[in-house]
C-alpha cells in the first residue's frame, strides 16, 4: 500500500505514555502581542477581548477572533472598545465592556458570524458576563449583579440598589444554578425567581468553580472544596497566596504568587493531588487565565498581562513508571488488548465481597469510560483482567519477586501471588496444576514462568485471570494495569464501603504496562485530506466543507465479536473519539482503510463491524485493489474492528458474545 501522508492543521500528537514527567510546552514569544483581558474558546475556535488602558483611542482594543486555534486573529467588532469579559451560548457570544468609547459600553450580545451587535442590559461599566438558559446575568465594579433575558427585556438588578452595588467579581454556573461572587461573599442565585441565596463557606473564597454537587475555591492560599451549602469537604494549604484557578475536566490549574516569580499547580484528580509545573513566569507577566482544550494532550492558552497570548500544549505524566512486563508469551505487540475477554470493573471490583447496586448489577465499567453490558465482555464485579488464552499456554511473572502458592476452590482454584519490590502484588488464577512454580514460595525473575493456563477453580473456558494490587492484598487495594482514562472520575476511587470495620474507598488506577498503547490526539480542520496512519489502517476525512477545527481521538481497544461466525483479524480494534472545541461530543465523517490483505479474495471474507456502544453491525465496504486494503465509509464514533467470516454464513441476526 502506498504510505499515507500523514497531515494536521494544528498539530499531531502520539500520546505515549513515557517514563519521565512532561510538562507544558510553551511558545517562547506571544502569537498575539496584545493586552487581552479575556480569551475564550469556543466551538467555532477562540476569542480574545483586549483592554488596553494605556491607549485611549482604543486602537488596540476590540473584540477579535479565530477560526482555528492559531493565533491569527483579526479584528471583528466593537473596535475601541474596552473588553472586559467573553461568554458564548449556541448562538451568540456576549461581552462587556469598560468606558463610554463611541457608546459602545455595557452588555453586548453578537452573531456568531459578527454581523450582528446588540447592546442589552444596564449600559455601563461592566466586567463579568455569563448566559445561561434564557438569560445573561452580569455585574460590574461598582453596581452589582444584574439579569436580563436574552432578548434584552426584564433587566433586573439582582445585588445593589440603583447606582450603589457591590464589586461583581465571578459569575459561574453548574448546570442547575448560577453562582455569584462578590468581595468574597458567594450567593446562588435561583433561575426561576432571581431571589439570592448567601452561602456562608467557612472560608472567603476569591475563585470559584463549581460542579453539580460541589465547588472548587482558592482563599488566600488556600485550595478548598465545599458542597453546595458550604460545608468544608477539603483543603490544602500553599506557601503563598493563590491567583488564578481553572477547572478543567478532571484538571486544575492554581497559580502560586511568590514574590519573584508565579509557580504553576496541577492535579489531575480533581485537586486531592497537585504536582508542581516547571513552567514559571516572573512577576511582570503576571497569569491572568488559562484556557484548555483536547482531552490527553491538551492546547493550552496563557494570557499574560503586560505581554500577551501564549499558545502550547501540556501534557503530565501523573501516572507511576510502568514496569510490568507482559503475562504470557506474546505473538505480536496488539495481544496485550487483543486477549482481553473480561475487563477490571471500574464500578465495584469487589467479586463477591459487597453486594453490587442493582443499577450497575448488570454492567462493567472498562478503564476507556465505556459501560459494557451483557455479554459484551461482561463480568460485573469482575476484580481483575481476563485474557483469553490457550490452554496450557505458559503463563510469566511480569516482575521478579517472592512467588507464594494458594489455591480456592469456587474462586481462582490454582494460582500464583508474586509480591513485587514496589509493593505491587501481581494474582494469576485459573492455573493448571501441571507445570506451577511452587507449591509454597520461592523467590521469582520477571518473565520467568510460573504455570500454565487451566481450568481449575470457578471458570467455564481456559483463560487467565490476573488481579493487580497496590499494596497488602486488601480489597480497597484492587487496581486495574490498564489504568484509568474515562472523561469522568473513576468511580472506584471515590466509592466508599467498610472492609475489615474500617471505611475505605478504592485506590487509583495507573496505566502499568511497560508495553505502550499509543494514544493518537489530533487537532485537525476538516478541509485536510489524510490525516491519519497507523500500522494497518489510514484514516481520510470524505467531502466535509465545514471549515471548523475538532479534535480526533483514536486508541486500540480490545476486540468484542461473535466467535461462532467470526474470527477477529488481530490489531484491527480501534476506537474513534471526535469533539469540538469545547470538548462536546460530535460527528465527523471519514473513510478509515484497514491495510495489509493479501489478495482481492479478502473482500469475501473480511467484514468491518461497528460498536456504537449500545449495538455491533456490520458496514458497507470497499475493496481497493490497488493497494490491497478494506475500507468503510462512517462517522468517526466508536469502536471499529474487522471479522473474517469463519466460513459459515454470515447472519443478520448473529448474537454478539465475548469470545471465550
Amino acid at each position: 500500500m502506498q504510505k499515507i501522508k500523514i497531515l494536521t492543521f494544528l498539530t499531531l500528537t502520539l500520546l505515549w505514555r513515557i517514563t519521565t514527567r512532561a510538562d507544558f510546552q510553551m511558545y517562547d514569544n506571544p502569537s498575539f502581542q496584545t493586552t487581552a483581558q479575556k480569551i475564550k474558546i469556543y466551538k467555532e475556535g477562540l476569542l480574545v477581548g483586549d483592554n488596553n488602558s494605556n491607549t485611549w483611542s482604543g486602537f488596540f482594543n476590540g473584540l477579535y477572533s479565530s477560526s482555528d486555534l492559531y493565533l491569527n486573529m483579526q479584528k471583528k467588532v466593537l473596535e475601541g472598545s474596552r473588553i472586559t469579559d467573553l461568554e458564548t451560548d449556541a448562538d451568540n457570544i456576549y461581552a462587556t465592556t469598560y468606558m463610554n468609547l463611541n457608546g459602545k459600553i455595557g452588555l453586548f450580545k453578537i452573531s456568531k458570524d459578527f454581523q450582528k451587535v446588540e447592546n442589552i442590559g444596564f449600559r455601563t461599566s461592566l466586567n463579568v458576563v455569563l448566559p445561561f438558559k434564557d438569560k445573561v446575568y452580569y455585574g460590574g465594579n461598582n453596581y452589582g449583579a444584574y439579569v436580563v433575558n436574552k432578548n434584552g427585556t426584564g433587566n433586573k438588578q439582582l445585588l445593589g440598589t440603583g447606582v450603589y452595588g457591590p464589586q461583581i467579581d465571578q459569575i459561574k454556573k453548574n448546570s442547575n444554578n448560577v453562582f455569584i461572587l462578590s468581595r468574597g461573599n458567594l450567593y446562588i442565585a435561583d433561575y426561576n425567581s432571581d431571589f439570592l441565596t448567601l452561602i456562608y463557606p467557612i472560608y472567603r473564597p476569591s475563585n470559584i468553580e463549581p460542579t453539580d454537587s460541589e465547588i472548587f475555591a482558592t482563599s488566600y492560599n488556600k485550595f478548598v472544596i465545599f458542597d453546595l451549602k458550604g460545608n468544608l469537604k477539603y483543603e490544602k494549604s500553599f506557601s503563598n497566596p493563590l491567583g488564578i484557578m481553572k477547572k478543567y475536566l478532571n484538571y486544575i490549574f492554581l497559580v502560586e504568587n511568590t514574590y519573584t516569580e508565579q509557580k504553576i499547580w496541577v492535579s489531575n484528580d480533581y485537586g486531592k493531588n497537585f504536582y508542581e509545573s516547571k513552567l514559571k513566569y516572573g512577576n511582570f507577566t503576571r497569569v491572568s487565565q488559562i484556557e484548555a482544550t483536547g482531552t490527553d494532550t491538551l492546547t493550552i492558552f496563557i494570557n499574560l498581562q503586560n505581554y500577551g497570548v501564549v499558545k502550547g500544549k501540556f501534557n503530565f505524566d501523573f501516572d507511576e513508571k510502568p514496569f510490568l512486563g507482559f503475562p504470557f508469551i506474546t505473538n505480536n505487540k496488539s495481544d496485550l488488548l487483543d486477549k482481553i475477554t473480561s475487563y477490571f470493573d471500574h464500578r465495584f471490583p469487589l467479586l463477591g465481597n459487597h453486594t453490587e447496586s442493582s443499577e450497575f448489577a448488570t454492567t462493567t465499567l472498562n478503564f476507556n469510560g465505556q459501560e459494557l453490558k451483557q455479554p459484551y465482555l461482561y463480568y460485573s464485579s469482575h476484580d481483575g483482567i481476563d485474557f483469553g488464552l490457550p490452554l496450557n499456554s505458559k503463563i510469566l511473572s511480569v516482575e521478579k519477586g517472592v512467588a507464594t502458592y494458594f489455591y480456592q476452590t469456587s474462586g481462582l482454584g490454582h494460582a500464583i501471588m508474586v509480591s513485587h519490590p514496589n509493593g505491587y502484588i501481581s494474582v494469576y488464577g485459573h492455573l493448571s496444576a501441571e507445570g506451577l512454580v511452587t507449591k509454597s514460595s520461592i523467590n521469582v525473575d520477571k518473565g520467568e514462568v510460573i504455570g500454565k493456563v487451566g481450568m481449575s477453580g470457578n471458570t467455564n473456558g481456559p483463560h487467565l485471570h490476573f488481579t493487580l494490587y497496590k499494596g497488602a492484598r486488601e480489597l480497597q487495594n484492587k487496581v486495574d494495569p490498564f489504568g484509568w482514562r474515562g472523561n469522568f472520575i473513576d468511580p472506584w476511587t471515590t466509592y466508599n464501603f467498610t472492609n475489615s470495620s474500617k471505611i475505605v474507598s478504592g485506590t487509583k488506577s495507573t496505566y502499568l504496562w511497560e508495553h505502550q498503547n499509543p494514544i493518537y490526539n489530533l487537532q485537525v480542520n476538516l478541509n485536510d485530506i489524510n490525516i491519519f496512519a497507523d500500522e494497518n489502517i489510514g484514516l481520510t476525512l470524505e467531502n466535509v466543507k465545514d471549515p471548523n477545527t475538532y479534535h480526533l481521538k483514536s486508541f486500540r481497544n480490545s476486540p468484542i465479536y461473535d466467535l461462532n461466525n467470526y474470527k477477529y483479524l488481530p490489531n484491527t480494534s480501534y476506537n474513534f473519539e471526535t469533539t469540538d472545541l469545547e470538548n462536546n461530543k460530535t460527528l465527523i465523517y471519514g473513510n478509515i482503510k484497514f491495510t495489509n490483505f493479501s489478495s482481492f479474495e479478502d473482500e469475501k471474507r473480511f467484514s468491518v463491524f461497528k460498536n456504537d456502544g449500545t449495538s455491533i453491525y456490520k458496514l458497507e465496504t470497499f475493496f481497493y485493489p490497488d493497494s490491497l486494503s478494506l475500507g468503510v465509509k462512517t462517522t468517526l464514533d466508536g469502536q471499529f474492528m474487522v471479522l473474517e467470516n469463519n466460513y459459515k454464513k454470515i447472519s443478520s441476526t448473529s448474537k454478539f458474545v465475548t469470545q471465550k
